[in-house]
């Protein structure tokens, strides 16, 4: 029996082989691909935050990209809607006739373009405007979809007249795109290059079709912008005809989707022994941090996801404890003076406590946007009295070149402060790292790496005159051990291994109370019930 898209291919029109004109193709294995996608997009529930858009370079996710996939966008309940040997036409048929019907993913990844010139005869306009009306396509069909237009690939061991076409094409389109509201053009292709202009087997086995290397590069490269629009908590989930590129208002994102509101912080206390204990939990949270404050308090901050409060949605709350931890005020979100009018609020906080008493908070500092593609996020701080008034302090304490700078830790051991953020746009667990004398100046010094499977996402704090960080594992990395593992350094710059603490979490923040007792806040593994629970519990590929 046929299916109903079976039965639209047998009926439909060839058209007239233009690359903005929809047209099936009749190959049988085309057709059965056609179907298996359809299932999935049928199966899927509205449960795809992402999907991808292509040929078979974005089919070979399911081949030699496979273990990268599983890695990197699994989380996303994602789904592969590209078909090998497929050119804009077939693209825009499909998305005509079921691959888009019940869905609605946040973010479509578009890499299309390459068999138009591959295998065709389109000329260059002809390659561009196909390109042109996928994005248009999509963005028509999905409300408040947003497009992550990657370039058409480079081809062929060298350059070649291809090569040449193909990137006229992709000038075209980045000019296109410039100020596009809802698109984002990410040129990633000259990661598959050499310094000389090749392409390597090692990356492209037939200079077409990526190995398990080259998907790793392609995940790299845009990891980052994925993260920002979908699973961290600068995400901005906006209709598209309200977001725009330099618009920092404050916005309540679709909470029918998976999110880091799914979430909550888990607050613990761990004896010398070793004995954990349960305290408390702040519900609707993530990335906490916690300090111990001259008066014998303990204060914690957190970002804050409250459910009938749009104005303090996915602000930087605080709050505090007289008691070690076992009760807690109320969160309030904290106050900010002397942030620039087009920063976007601060996130991701790290407190320190300083000498005389004063609060500083670090944290992940934007202005301009909130993707990363249009502002590059670095690391800045500021002072507080009371822990909850606070003003920035001038300049930024971390930030390197065109490249994301996020969710640091900050410590200072001995006469030196470190700061550490882990990075964004490569999937091993490396970070960077800077020095100052007085915690506002940094230098940055060589990054730093442990192994694969810790990934320097937490906190810094002095036990037994050695720096220890508190990490989480690397979710590509190989099993290794139970808990939140931890690294000491006697200069911050080499690390080895430690003990680890037994408690199930990420991204945690540590306080070390005189008597050696530890008061631990982690963010916890999705809650029951929740969107991103469920997708957790659908991870099985439908391949």
């Amino acid at each position: 029996m046929l299916t109903p898209i079976l039965l639209s291919l047998c009926f439909s029109q060839l058209g007239d082989g233009s690359a903005i004109t929809p047209k099936p193709r009749e190959e049988a294995w085309w057709l059965q691909r056609v179907t298996k996608i359809q299932n999935e997009v049928d199966n899927s529930r509205k449960n795809a935050s992402v999907i991808f858009v292509g040929d078979s370079i974005t089919q070979g996710w399911e081949g030699s990209g496979e273990a990268v996939w599983d890695s990197a966008f699994n989380m996303y309940g994602a789904l592969n809607l590209g078909i090998g040997g497929d050119r804009t036409e077939h693209v825009l048929w499909r998305l005509e006739h079921g691959h888009l019907d019940g869905i609605e993913p946040q973010l479509a990844v578009v890499m299309i373009g390459t068999n138009n010139f591959g295998g065709g005869q389109d000329s260059i306009d002809e390659v561009y405007e196909g390109v042109v009306a996928v994005v248009k396509k999509l963005t028509e069909e999905i409300s408040g979809v947003h497009v992550l237009l990657l370039d058409i690939f480079p081809r062929g061991e060298s350059f070649n007249k291809m090569r040449g076409d193909i990137l006229q094409v992709n000038q075209a389109l980045q000019a296109t795109y410039a100020d596009v509201k809802n698109v984002t053009f990410l040129p990633i292709g000259d990661r598959f290059l050499e310094d000389d202009g090749t392409i390597s087997t090692k990356i492209m086995p037939d200079f077409l079709h990526l190995s398990s290397k080259g998907y790793q590069q392609w995940a790299d490269a845009i990891t980052p912008t994925i993260s920002m629009i979908l699973g961290s908590s600068v995400a901005l989930n906006l209709p598209s005809q309200n977001r725009k590129p330099n618009s920092l208002k404050h916005h309540k994102p679709n909470l029918n989707r998976p999110g880091p509101w799914d979430h909550d912080v888990d607050v613990f206390q761990v004896e010398p022994k070793g004995t954990v204990t349960k305290l408390s939990t702040f519900q609707r949270a993530g990335v906490p941090t916690i300090g111990l404050m001259k008066d014998g308090r303990l204060i914690a901050a957190h970002q804050w996801f409250p459910e009938n409060d749009d104005e303090n949605f996915d602000k930087i709350a605080v709050v505090f404890s007289s008691d070690n931890g076992k009760t807690w005020s109320a969160p309030r979100p904290m106050e900010f003076e002397g942030l620039d009018e087009k920063a976007r609020y601060p996130f991701d906080p790290t407190i320190a406590v300083l000498e005389d008493g004063r609060i500083r908070l670090y944290f992940t500092y934007m202005v301009g946007s909130r993707i990363f593609e249009e502002a590059t996020p670095g690391i800045t701080s500021a002072i507080s009295e009371d822990g909850i008034h606070f003003v920035k302090e001038k300049g930024m304490r971390l930030a390197v070149e065109d490249m994301p700078v996020i969710d640091c830790a900050a410590f200072k051991y001995k006469n030196n402060w470190h700061l550490i953020s882990p990075f964004q746009d490569d999937n091993v667990p490396k970070a960077y790292h800077a020095t100052s004398k007085d915690g506002v100046t940094f230098k940055r010094t060589r990054d730093i790496s442990f192994n694969q499977s810790f990934k320097w996402l937490g906190c810094m704090v002095n036990e037994g005159n050695k720096l220890l960080f508190y990490g989480t594992r690397h979710h590509g990395g190989p099993p290794s051990g139970r808990g939140i593992p931890a690294l000491s350094s006697s200069n911050g710059s080499r690390w080895n291994e430690s003990s680890s603490i037994l408690i199930n979490g990420a991204d945690p923040g540590v306080a070390v109370l005189e008597d050696g007792t530890k008061i631990v806040v982690v963010t916890t593994m999705a809650r029951e019930g929740t969107t991103s629970h469920e997708q957790m519990q659908n991870r099985i590929p439908k391949r």
